[in-house]
């Protein structure tokens, strides 16, 4: 039996049932909420976005026929992958009575309009939460609504898209649950859709972007050392999204994407061109903290020796620069700090990194040293003294250093990254091995080993597990 969350109440996926054929209509969650197929729907195979079958809905008469959707009024949450074909409103997810009432819907796409309306009914009158973008057709999107008693949230591809508070709870009893049409019988979806899911609470950010990762990924949501300020790691969760629950999502810049690499523990792997590539985050990651660590995985592919590169950091001018840098001029691998008004370098480390393989680095940054690790192994410290400036104006970057405070193709990574991730403390030595073991540890130091781990990218199981997971 497939492994979600946890305490799925309702979970219907056709490629979390291996074969894609009638059975892929039985609740996955244990809670008996089975499905019954109508109109002749069809399981097809689609391995985009990490899945392998997926309902194919004509948008005439095929629907699921849930038991229930097993959440409660006051509180729920419904995720679902969905590939819309039609340019009508057209529901995915709908449960209530047969007013249509307590609804939780999932439109299709509205051509020329905005995307979604995604909501419920209360004693009130409809409450709606819009989705302020337009969705491309033919194009599969993760969605999420969340309802916490109070606000209601929806979140397209991981990221909340929009929010409404002052939303009273539903008082309509379920008594019907479709996935494909509206309880009154119209707007039948047209497209594909697939890993229905439904939770008698409101997600975690972390819980979200886990579970937009691929469809059908199985297992809860990663465990890092527990208190990074953000974490982007693709061989987790292949996108730029945040999976440390505080939401500072990444974005692509220059094209970049993620190529599989299965070195090292991962699976895939940032891939940078050297040229305009980075991943920009919010300039609020490091968040004004005098005290912080920087860690990730590189592979270098060539280094500029007459610019160097940028592996992350808040690198906002000439003179306010904080980062993990390889200095081109130097041949060195290098932490950056601006304190008290004068820029430290640390010079601790001899070398850069070698080309052509993975090496684990770190910066501590502890309040009046800079210490540098490679692959889990000190390189020294050096001094420096007074407070970090601590207005952050540019995005924090990955593979990229901007130290002229302008977009060029200077300090530009050609290589690749992943497992990228920041802390407001000094992470320990014990930490930091840990960290270097594999792209993708979970846990931390302490974290008691399992008998086994899931990787989302391959949808495999296997043993002999240094923690809960090591990718």
């Amino acid at each position: 039996m497939p492994t979600g969350l946890g305490d799925e109440k309702l979970w219907i996926s056709a490629t979390n049932d291996n074969t894609g054929t009638s059975t892929a209509f039985d609740d996955l969650s244990g809670e008996g909420n089975d499905g019954t197929a109508n109109g002749g729907l069809l399981v097809v195979a689609d391995t985009s976005n990490g899945g392998s079958y997926c309902f194919d809905f004509d948008g005439v008469d095929d629907y699921i026929d849930v038991v229930s959707s097993g959440v409660p009024a006051a509180a729920y949450s419904v995720s679902l992958w969905q590939y819309s074909t039609k340019s009508q409103v057209n529901i995915l997810f709908n449960a209530g009575d047969s007013n249509g009432q307590r609804n939780v819907n999932s439109d299709g796409i509205r051509s020329g309009t905005f995307g979604d309306s995604h909501g419920h009914t209360t004693s009130s009158g409809n409450t709606w939460v819009a989705n302020p973008d337009n969705r491309s057709g033919s194009t599969w999107y993760h969605h999420v609504l969340t309802y916490d008693g109070s606000v209601l949230r929806l979140y397209v591809n991981g990221v909340l898209a929009n929010s409404r508070t002052s939303v009273g709870n539903t008082n309509v009893t379920e008594t019907m649950c479709y996935i494909g049409k509206y309880i009154g019988g119209a707007f039948q979806f047209q497209g594909r859709a697939d890993d229905i899911r439904t939770y008698g609470r409101a997600l975690t950010q972390a819980e979200i972007t886990h579970l937009t990762s691929s469809r059908g990924v199985e297992g809860p949501a990663p465990v890092g050392l527990g208190d990074e300020q953000v974490w982007l790691c693709p061989s987790l969760s292949d996108n730029a999204n945040d999976i440390s629950g505080n939401g500072n999502n990444g974005t692509y810049q220059g094209g970049m994407g993620t190529i599989v690499d299965t070195s090292n523990g991962g699976s895939l792997a940032y891939d940078f061109d050297g040229t305009d590539d980075r991943i920009d985050c919010p300039s609020t990651v490091l968040g004004g903290s005098q005290v912080f660590s920087m860690a990730c995985w590189v592979y270098v592919n060539s280094h500029d020796a007459t610019y160097g590169e940028g592996f992350m950091g808040q690198f906002n001018t000439s003179t306010n620069n904080t980062g993990l840098v390889y200095a081109g001029r130097a041949t060195s691998f290098r932490g950056l700090v601006n304190a008290g008004g004068t820029n430290y370098t640390s010079s601790a480390t001899g070398s850069s990194p070698p080309t052509g393989a993975w090496h684990h680095l770190v910066s501590v940054v502890d309040g009046s040293n800079i210490t540098l690790y490679v692959d889990g192994v000190s390189q020294g410290s050096t001094a420096y003294s007074g407070a970090i400036t601590s207005t952050p104006s540019g995005p924090f970057e990955i593979g990229r250093y901007d130290g002229s405070g302008a977009v060029s193709n200077r300090h530009c990574l050609d290589g690749k990254m992943d497992d990228v991730r920041a802390y407001h403390r000094a992470i320990t030595s014990a930490e930091i091995t840990h960290l270097a073991t594999s792209r993708g540890i979970e846990g931390s130091p302490s974290t008691p080993p399992a008998t086994g781990f899931y990787n989302p990218f391959i949808n495999k199981i296997f043993f002999n597990d240094y923690t809960r997971r090591i990718r």
